[in-house]
């Protein structure tokens, strides 16, 4: 699984306009093969903050998808921001869940007894 993140920073004047297209460059990633989820955020503290989230089966599928009309949109963007996007590109080799918090608070909570 790979998950990427890309940070923008939009000139406030153009902040809808590059919404609207990021809207439909996920509408158009979701349907590309690979492709688990394809979100957008917007920064509750700086509204002109953009946070796209991305997550791919494989880096297969994100290499294909790097070659798409969408991806190529997505770039095509940069005029719109403040700053350069800010890529994180994270290669996930497994994924727990609370599971794994739950086993550790208990450890912790054993661990705390056995001081007192």
């Amino acid at each position: 699984m790979v998950i990427v993140s890309i940070q923008m920073k939009v000139l406030p004047q153009k902040r809808g306009e590059l919404l609207q297209a990021l809207r439909g460059i996920a509408e158009s990633a979701r349907r590309d093969k690979g492709c688990v989820s394809h979100n957008l955020y917007q920064d509750m503290e700086d509204e002109n903050r953009i946070r796209i989230l991305e997550t791919w089966e494989a880096q297969e599928d994100l290499d294909r998808h790097w070659c798409t009309d969408g991806f190529s949109a997505l770039l095509g963007t940069k005029h719109l921001l403040i700053e350069p996007p800010l890529f994180e590109i994270h290669a996930v080799s497994g994924t727990v869940g609370k599971e794994t918090v739950d086993q550790v608070r208990m450890r912790k909570r054993k661990d705390l007894h056995a001081w007192n």
